[in-house]
């Protein structure tokens, strides 16, 4: 057979040569694609946040058991020296068993003692309380009509805090169970320190101040 010309064998010597070089080449590709890994999804929670509405706790908020109590003391000293109003009746109730105030009035000429009415069963008792919180006399009293009634849902030292609230910085010198215009009251006096004196109705079922005087 004849021999081909040699610029035509050097063509085909070239073309096989650039084939064996492609190849591998080619091969050393699809190694790479078949031995790195897909990436894989990764999931990011969403961030945290207060619900609509709520407000974030408040360190500095009391809690309930920081709440303020609003118990009688027994010997609470007033503003004038000796006993107030809150003390009195308290050791008046604590001295006679089953006793309740329903009238009280500071004594105007030692002004640190107290005249307690209080009832018994169906009768009644004044005693007087010292500004020690002790008894010191004891002697059968008459009862008003509306004292010797039902007794009130509001007692006398519920009527003595809503008129010294009523009355900033007074004192309640006299507290009376009674009647005003057809209403069970407690006929209260608050002396204020260098200012005016003060007569206020509270309602003896509710509570509510109904009525105030200056004097």
């Amino acid at each position: 057979m004849p021999l081909a010309p040699r610029s035509t064998r050097r063509t085909a010597g070239l073309v096989a040569g650039l084939a064996a070089l492609v190849l591998p080449l080619t091969a050393c590709g699809s190694d790479d694609a078949a031995t790195t890994p897909a990436p894989t999804d990764i999931s990011i929670a969403p961030p945290t946040s207060t619900p609509a509405g709520s407000a974030p706790a408040d360190p500095a908020s009391p809690t309930a058991s920081e709440a303020p109590t609003d118990a009688a003391t027994s010997k609470r000293p007033s503003a004038n020296g000796g006993l107030d109003a809150l003390g009195a009746a308290k050791a008046a109730e604590t001295g006679l068993a089953d006793s309740t105030v329903v009238e009280l009035s500071k004594d105007d000429d030692s002004g640190s003692s107290w005249e307690v009415l209080v009832r018994v069963g169906g009768g009644g008792r004044e005693l007087q309380v010292d500004q020690d919180g002790e008894i010191t006399g004891n002697q059968a009293e008459s009862l008003s009509a509306v004292q010797r009634g039902n007794l009130p849902d509001v007692t006398v030292a519920d009527a003595v805090r809503a008129a010294e609230q009523r009355v900033s910085g007074g004192e309640v010198t006299d507290a009376e169970l009674t009647r005003e215009n057809q209403r069970t009251v407690w006929d209260v006096s608050v002396e204020v320190a260098g200012g005016d004196d003060y007569e206020l109705w509270i309602d003896a079922s509710s509570g509510k101040v109904v009525r105030s005087e200056r004097d």
